[in-house]
């Protein structure tokens, strides 16, 4: 069996590698190139600007102007989902998202009190204080100031991207037609036009503004923000951005902020003045989160370019507006499942014939919310319905694949062979660049300005609750042969290598998952082996499990910080002092989010539930409980790790309300689905293990 084994395993990892390989041949992009050039940068505020309003038409200049340059979208999200322009702006000079202390004011804002050729904010130190530490508004303007660079602003709205840090602008032009653009290292420039006031009056803006810009000088157009309203606009989308001049070559704009081809954050902006200003990152704004844009070379038309960008924020934006029905369409499904199963059991009659093949489609519907970008569904109008038609197409798929085995004729069969393809995408996913957490419903979504790479929550919930599922699978089968030694090591394998993918800082980047992966793993192995679990050893899985999770963010912290993700910038925050209030702003943000709604309390409220009830099978709820989970062999444990799993992960993650949300989502339809498998005589892939 040893021998068996071992030749399963080594095939299995020989095939992930193989896979790898193949996923990231043909994800393979050429190295990006930094944007060069010694001359001054000027940054163009086109509030609002979509992709959408770009075309060789409405916007012939532009059009022509496209095939020089590099260009990306920008998420502009700062405060609320609808950023204001004078939040966008204020973004830019702080080099990160204006904080909720500051954006709301912001919003409010007029113009400031000019005097000859400088302009200042009374509202300023005001703001300042509103900000309460969370963002240095001013910092890239004195930053450049301290190093004998000057920013100008032309426009009341550039003003706000322009003040130092006691809200002062030294080089203030009312308008473009007075504006010496060759003058200052850096310039922002207010058209004074928005996308939504008509292209004519934006490309007239636009034009007399290029026709002053100095040969030497690199052009930054952005989209900026989400409108002028000042109280938003409902209309979040990512926003044009658009960088040209004699160091810009042709292609698609990138930053290692996002690690994402054609998308990029407004900080960026910001950090690519400073690299041009002050070389040294060292002497940066600590609290800066961009990095400066880079260009990652394409022979694409103009046309083609236009439509990348249109695709990307289609596609975000159809999918952020579905997203909330998804989670609405999991609970009515598993609803209707438990109801079905209920009412046989009542009749004690055999489960309907319809409840297991229900379950399994339910469990293949998330990682289908993934792969269903492959199909450019967003293209064809009404693309919400393709969307839903899609997924619902490749978790059918799935579904039929799960009964075209022999794998059928056990309990788990069906659900291990759902739980392998979940892990295989998502984690060769998030080792070829993540571009289906970054656009899948269950990802990243970005236009909410939170991650660009690696794993976030819900796609953690995803991969952990699969990964534990699998595990179990494996385990239960292996008990089964009085074969404990090599289940625990095939629980280990799984687990660990799930979370070596989701821990490692050039895939996953993920800080809060690995710990509560780990803790999981190691306790089914624990229970695996037939142990008891004792306090001692309960201690001793959580060091070990806290252990490899602090060695990972310390590889990270060994890096460059030019190359750091938020797990090496962690540990620095640490060093500094600042950490402990990086950890407050999360539980914060964590408990904000648990009281979010009126339905996010009953989250721990039922999870708590469960751990009672499991932790007391001698109650008639209990009872109840461990009926369900004794349906097949090792189920239980499975459920204790997987119940642990998403404790662990909801205690020590920001928004880490979604992961037991997500993952019971996929756990209760394999519960359910394993409760309507009734042996019959002639199936010998099924074994009898004591539950203890």
């Amino acid at each position: 069996m040893v021998r068996r084994w071992s030749v399963v395993v080594v095939a299995v990892l020989l095939i992930f590698i193989g896979l790898d390989l193949a996923v990231g041949r043909a994800t393979a992009t050429p190295k990006p190139q930094p944007i060069s050039g010694n001359g001054p940068v000027v940054v163009i505020g086109v509030p609002g600007l979509r992709w959408q309003d770009v075309s060789a038409k409405d916007t012939p200049e532009l059009w022509q102007l496209l095939s020089l340059g590099a260009t990306g979208s920008v998420s502009v999200r700062a405060v609320t989902t609808d950023t204001c322009t004078p939040t966008g702006w204020l973004s830019l000079s702080a080099g990160v998202g204006a904080s909720p202390g500051v954006g709301a004011a912001a919003c409010r804002t007029k113009t400031p009190q000019i005097s000859g050729h400088t302009a200042t904010w009374p509202q300023w130190a005001q703001w300042q204080r509103d900000a309460k530490g969370d963002t240095t508004i001013g910092a890239l303007a004195s930053t450049m100031e301290s190093h004998r660079q000057c920013v100008q602003a032309v426009g009341p709205g550039a003003a706000l991207a322009a003040a130092d840090e006691d809200g002062k602008v030294s080089h203030y032009a009312a308008s473009i037609d007075t504006a010496n653009l060759s003058s200052c290292a850096a310039t922002f420039v207010d058209l004074g036009a928005t996308a939504s006031a008509g292209n004519a009056s934006m490309m007239s803006a636009l034009s007399t503004a290029m026709g002053k810009v100095p040969g030497n000088a690199t052009v930054i157009l952005t989209g900026l923000s989400d409108g002028a309203h000042p109280t938003g606009t409902g209309d979040a989308h990512l926003r044009v951005l658009y960088a040209v001049g004699p160091g810009v070559p042709h292609g698609r704009l990138r930053s290692s902020s996002t690690k994402q081809a054609g998308l990029l954050q407004a900080a960026d902006v910001s950090a690519t003045i400073l690299q041009r200003g002050v070389p040294q990152t060292g002497d940066w704004p600590a609290s800066m989160t961009g990095q400066p844009l880079q260009v990652i070379p394409s022979n694409q038309s103009t046309a083609a370019e236009v439509q990348n960008g249109r695709d990307l924020d289609a596609v975000l934006h159809h999918e952020h507006a579905v997203v909330g029905w998804l989670y609405v369409g999991l609970g009515a499904l598993i609803l209707a499942m438990v109801l079905g199963e209920w009412r046989g059991w009542r009749r004690q009659q055999p489960s309907p014939v319809w409840v297991r093949p229900l379950a399994i489609f339910t469990s293949a519907v998330p990682v289908a919310t993934f792969v269903s970008t492959w199909v450019p569904w967003w293209r064809v109008p009404p693309a919400s319905l393709w969307l839903v038609v899609t997924t619902a197409a490749f978790a059918a798929v799935l579904t039929g694949a799960a009964y075209a085995g022999p794998w059928r004729r056990s309990g788990l069969g069906p659900f291990l062979l759902v739980g392998v393809a979940t892990m295989l995408v998502l984690m060769l996913d998030v080792m070829n660049g993540a571009r289906l957490q970054l656009v899948g419903m269950l990802g990243l979504q970005p236009v909410l300005g939170g991650r660009y790479y690696g794993m976030g929550n819900v796609g953690f919930a995803v991969l952990a609750t699969a990964t534990l599922v699998v595990a179990t699978a494996v385990a239960a089968y292996l008990v089964g042969k009085d074969e404990r030694r090599l289940a625990a090591a095939s629980v280990l394998l799984i687990g660990l290598l799930a979370s070596v993918v989701d821990a490692a800082p050039q895939w996953g980047a993920d800080l809060g998952g690995p710990p509560a992966l780990l803790v999981a793993t190691l306790l089914l192995a624990a229970l695996a082996l037939g142990l008891r679990l004792t306090w001692r050893r309960i201690t001793g899985i959580v060091v070990v499990a806290v252990a490899l999770a602090v060695l990972g963010a310390v590889a990270d912290w060994l890096r460059p910080a030019a190359s750091r993700t938020h797990l090496g910038r962690f540990v620095q925050q640490l060093i500094d002092g600042t950490g402990w209030s990086v950890i407050g702003e999360k539980l914060a943000a964590d408990v904000r989010l648990v009281f979010g709604t009126p339905a996010t309390p009953l989250v721990p409220i039922a999870l708590i539930a469960l751990i009672v009830l499991m932790a007391r099978p001698s109650t008639r709820p209990g009872r109840s409980v461990r009926g369900v989970l004794s349906a097949v062999p090792f189920l239980r444990e499975g459920a204790v790790a997987l119940v642990t799993c998403w404790a662990v992960g909801f205690a020590i993650n920001d928004s880490g309300v979604v992961i037991p949300m997500v993952g019971g989502l996929i756990a209760l339809p394999v519960l359910v689905g394993a409760h309507t498998f009734r042996e019959s005589e002639d199936v010998a892939t099924v074994v009898e293990a004591p539950v203890e």
